[in-house]
């Protein structure tokens, strides 16, 4: 049985209409991706939302009655955790501490059932985690040529994701800067294609003079793997064109 709908306003993120089905809460889901930064939400809703976290129902609105998705608590923790708003967790502690609570309130809540359910919700975020955690780590280990620091990145955000987005694994840190192939030749007063000729026949792409990161080609989307340098290159390089 449904409960009337509710509107809930927030100065910072807008409204969220809530209601309350079969004594489970029940989001908007366009509402709730609309907030998270979700450009297309019907996507959003499509992508991060399992299907049985969410329900089609009757939702009046701007004068009409329309159909429209609305999804369980562990449908608005996915839609949270996929989200890249900067201010999607402060969203999770609004919705939990003020909105849901309200929700519930309007309707009898059993609370033996209650307690089950968020045990249930809870297994299921914690699965969302792993799941995401996983995916990382495959990307981590899909490509062998990949560098050692995107892997530590990857491994560090798998630790972050399992850990709610707390850092448990520190990013490996840029310690020097790198410069294309164009700057050193620029540096050089020749082409970046004589760089990369002179540093592959001298076997100089090696971590004493560079690191090998991931960038977008010139000529498609790709991501292509390319050679940064360090400054030390440099005289070494003055010294083969001097010597050639």
């Amino acid at each position: 049985m449904s409960k009337e709908i509710q509107i809930f306003k927030n100065e910072e993120f807008g409204q969220v209409r809530g209601i309350l089905i079969d004594n489970e809460a029940y989001f908007v889901g366009k509402d709730v991706a609309k907030i998270l930064g979700y450009v297309d939400t019907d996507q959003a809703l499509r992508s991060h939302v399992d299907k049985e976290d969410k329900l089609t129902r009757k939702i009046d609105g701007e004068g009409q009655s329309r159909n429209m998705t609305v999804i369980n608590e562990s449908g608005l923790y996915s839609l949270i955790l996929s989200s890249k708003l900067p201010n999607a967790k402060k969203f999770k502690r609004w919705v939990t501490s003020e909105v849901l609570p309200s929700i519930r309130k309007t309707g009898s809540y059993n609370v033996e059932s209650k307690d089950l359910k968020e045990k249930e919700i809870k297994a299921r975020y914690n699965n969302s985690l792993t799941r995401k955690a996983n995916l990382y780590l495959k990307i981590a280990t899909i490509n062998p040529n990949l560098p050692k620091e995107y892997v530590q990145v990857l491994q560090s955000k798998a630790a972050e994701t399992l850990n709610d987005g707390n850092i448990v694994i520190p990013l490996p840190k840029t310690e020097r800067k790198t410069y294309t192939a164009t700057e050193i030749g620029e540096e050089l007063g020749i082409s970046a294609n004589k760089v990369g000729k002179l540093a592959n026949e001298n076997n100089l792409k090696t971590d004493k003079y560079g690191i090998e990161v991931w960038d977008k080609s010139k000529y498609s989307n790709k991501e292509v793997t390319t050679f940064r340098y360090y400054d030390n290159v440099i005289p070494v390089l003055k010294q083969l064109l001097t010597q050639s």
